[in-house]
């Protein structure tokens, strides 16, 4: 009857969205599921309700989306508040403590941690505040090690 073959057609849709959802429609990468505060956060006000939720945060530097859905509709750079790592290397790499990837570099110059270990301590401390100023909203302290052993000098031969 009518309404199983609606149904079947309903579950048809679910089920190509479900291969659909997470994939950056520009480069293709896996994105992270962001809260609809983070989007807010960061999204103007003008253009956070132009993607659909659930919506996905693209962290590859070079592509130029930030935020996108499953029907692949995107929010850039434009269409933030503010600059974010990694889309601008200047921005914080943390947000709630301002902290910088320069400051893993000056640890890398002088061949300490201090800074870079100080930063993951903090990030993943009470005082952070993911969810509203890391445009994942999650805590940055995976992206600060992978910065930091990636900038890392490696053994000299």
């Amino acid at each position: 009857d009518s309404r199983s073959v609606r149904f079947l057609m309903n579950k048809a849709f679910t089920k190509e969205l479900d291969t659909l959802g997470g994939a950056c429609p520009r480069c293709g990468s896996s994105g992270k599921t962001v809260a609809d505060e983070t989007l807010r956060a960061f999204a103007r006000p003008d253009r956070a309700d132009d993607v659909a939720r659930p919506a996905y945060f693209c962290d590859v530097a070079s592509c130029p989306v930030v935020y996108f859905d499953d029907f692949e509709r995107t929010l850039t750079a434009d269409d933030l508040t503010r600059p974010i790592w990694p889309k601008n290397p200047a921005a914080p790499v943390c947000g709630c403590f301002d902290f910088h990837v320069r400051e893993i570099d000056s640890d890398l110059a002088e061949g300490t941690v201090s800074r870079t270990k100080q930063a993951v301590a903090r990030s993943n401390g009470p005082e952070a505040r993911c969810l509203l100023h890391s445009p994942d909203g999650r805590s940055c302290a995976e992206a600060i090690q992978r910065y930091y052993f990636k900038n890392r000098p490696g053994p000299s031969t």
